[in-house]
């Protein structure tokens, strides 16, 4: 999706990720200041989908509101609560680097059924901290210790107390196929 003058909306960004390189943009339409939109949301809604909190924006920057709701939908109602959308796809935001911009947030991630990046098949990896700002996906590229992390993660799946674990079996399937 393209609003005029605004960044692209990557494929499977979720909303907050996109508002959040938007505001980075020097040159724009309007400009957008995060704490204006976190208003919108009353501070407390879910930033990602909620689709009252999308209209309230939309009215504030003038977007088609219609579009908006339609490109930031869920693609299933089996959505984490906000506070439990802390799990990422390393190789995404390494992704999204070295294409040139700033990494994004998918809505792949924020499934309850999703512990696998559907485009590198790879397990996600949980942030440390909890972050619900609308820059976490930065915050969780520039945290240099959750990639050692992920890595020792990788390993422990292969020990045999973790291989043989219902979990671990679902996570192998799924990775086959």
């Amino acid at each position: 999706m393209k609003i005029n003058g605004y960044p692209k909306c990557e494929p499977d960004e979720c909303f907050s990720s996109w508002i959040y390189r938007a505001s980075m943009k020097q040159q724009l339409p309007r400009p957008i200041h995060v704490e204006e939109v976190m208003e919108c949301f009353d501070y407390t809604q879910d930033y990602d989908f909620s689709v009252i909190g999308l209209a309230k924006v939309a009215a504030r920057y003038s977007f088609d509101v219609n579009q908006l709701i339609w490109y930031f939908r869920p693609e299933s109602m089996w959505i984490l609560p906000c506070r439990e959308r802390q799990v990422y796809c390393v190789e995404c935001l390494k992704s999204d680097i070295a294409a040139g911009g700033l990494p994004c947030w998918r809505k792949s991630w924020c499934y309850l059924y999703a512990p696998i990046c559907p485009v590198h098949r790879i397990v996600l990896t949980r942030m440390d901290q909890l972050d619900f700002k609308f820059d976490k996906a930065w915050s969780a590229f520039s945290n240099s210790d959750e990639w050692s992390r992920h890595v020792e993660s990788c390993r422990n799946l292969q020990s045999p107390l973790v291989y043989n674990s219902i979990g671990s079996k679902a996570i192998r399937f799924a990775l086959k196929a």
